[in-house]
C-alpha cells in the first residue's frame, strides 16, 4: 500500500504525454487512470455544455475513456491536452447525430437579416449632447479614439479603419470593443452626475 502510494504521488509529477506512452508501451492501466483523474472534470464539462444533460454526460464521460483505452495504444498522440477535447466533442457530436439532435449548420434553418439592426441609437435619442460625447472620447485613449471617430462618424468598415490606422485587423476590433465600453463608462458617469 505504501508503495503504491509512492508511485502514484510519482505519477502526479509525470507530464500527460510521458503517461500516454508508458501506458501505450506497458499497457499498465495505472497510467492511464492518471491521466482520467485529470482529465475527469474537463471531459465532464465540454460533455454537458454538448448534451445539456449531467447524467448523460456522465454516461458520455464513460463511454469516452472506455474507447480511449481500447484505441490509445495505437495512436501517435503529441499534446494529449489539446488532442482530448477535440476527441469529446467529435464523440459528443456523433452521440447527438445518432439520436437525430444535431442539425448541421448548413441544414439549420436560421434567419439571416438583410439588414443590420441599428444597436446604437442616434445621438438626438440620447440625453446628452455632441459636447458630452466629444468630451466622454478626449478620455480615451488615442488609438480606441481614433477607430471609434472613423468607425461611427465616418462610418468606415474594420478593414477601412485598419488600412486608414495601419493597425492590424484583430487589433482595430480590440480598440473598438474596449472603447465602446470606455466610453459607455463615461457616458454614464456624465448622465448619473448631472
Amino acid at each position: 500500500m505504501f508503495i503504491r502510494g509512492i508511485r502514484q504521488q510519482a505519477l502526479k509529477d509525470w507530464t500527460d504525454e510521458r503517461l500516454v506512452e508508458a501506458f501505450c508501451e506497458t499497457g499498465d492501466e495505472q497510467y492511464f487512470t492518471e491521466l482520467f483523474g485529470r482529465y475527469t472534470m474537463q471531459v465532464f464539462l465540454i460533455c454537458k455544455q454538448y448534451l445539456n444533460d449531467r447524467e448523460e454526460s456522465r454516461e458520455m464521460v464513460m463511454r469516452i475513456f472506455s474507447k480511449l483505452l481500447e484505441i490509445l495504444p495505437g495512436l501517435e498522440i503529441r499534446i494529449f491536452r489539446n488532442w482530448l477535447p477535440v476527441v469529446v466533442q467529435r464523440e459528443c457530436l456523433n452521440h447527438l447525430r445518432k439520436q437525430g439532435r444535431y442539425v448541421p449548420l448548413k441544414e439549420a434553418q436560421v434567419p439571416i437579416p438583410e439588414e443590420e439592426p441599428e444597436i446604437y441609437p442616434a445621438t438626438e435619442e440620447l440625453p446628452i449632447g455632441e459636447s458630452e460625447i466629444k468630451a466622454a472620447l478626449a478620455q480615451l485613449d488615442e488609438a480606441q479614439r481614433v477607430c471609434l471617430n472613423l468607425f461611427f462618424f465616418k462610418k468606415m468598415s474594420y478593414r477601412q479603419v485598419s488600412g486608414q490606422t495601419g493597425f492590424p485587423l484583430n487589433e482595430v476590433k480590440s480598440y473598438l470593443q474596449n472603447g465602446k465600453r470606455q466610453l459607455k463608462k463615461q457616458l454614464l458617469n456624465l448622465i448619473t452626475t448631472r
